[in-house]
């Protein structure tokens, strides 16, 4: 796992909390905190730190992977500046190839985006650490970042004995109808 990840873990649990609650986690988790935001590091590790922050929480580790990536789309904003201000939508960022979300594909390395019926978008996202909620945690972070009003439906899930997540994203106007998208792409990110 990319160290960046544990990056956002300890920005956001230290913004909401405090140092002493993240050095608690670490303690917890047996870990010496110390993650290069380019470095790899044992999946393992992550997923224990996520373990002991849903016990912290009071939430599900599904929860809490939603948790943190909501969380973390502003942090990406400033680590990936250009990604971000070429983008004005979520379908800008998650569409456009130029747009450079390649980026991503050490966190996400099997995410595929197309368009689908009746102005959707549909996300598909395999990996053996079933990170469903935290793609689906940065998908709505991200509307939220470009005040998108999207719906967003998990039609497949891996934590559920799925062999893929499978998320419908639809976007919506201020009245709630699908707003008008342009011309058909296809998009697959490996």
């Amino acid at each position: 796992m990319k160290g960046i990840i544990f990056n956002w873990l300890e920005e956001i649990v230290t913004a909401e909390f405090d140092s002493d609650v993240w050095d608690d986690l670490l303690d917890q988790a047996e870990s010496d905190g110390i993650y290069a935001s380019f470095g790899s590091y044992p999946d393992d590790e992550l997923i224990l730190l996520v373990q002991v922050t849903a016990n912290r929480l009071g939430k599900t580790e599904v929860e809490t992977w939603l948790w943190l990536g909501r969380r973390a789309v502003p942090l990406m904003a400033i680590h990936y500046p250009m990604l971000f201000a070429a983008a004005t939508t979520l379908r800008d960022l998650l569409l456009d190839p130029e747009l450079g979300m390649m980026n991503m594909a050490e966190i996400f390395p099997e995410l595929t985006v197309c368009e689908g019926d009746n102005q959707t978008l549909l996300v598909g996202y395999r990996s053996h650490l079933n990170l469903c909620g935290l793609v689906e945690g940065l998908t709505m972070g991200a509307a939220e970042y470009f005040g998108d009003d999207i719906e967003l439906d998990r039609l497949k899930c891996a934590n559920q004995e799925d062999d893929t997540c499978l998320y419908r994203v639809r976007f919506l106007s201020s009245d709630n109808e699908p707003l008008d998208m342009e011309d058909s792409k296809f998009v697959l990110f490996l």
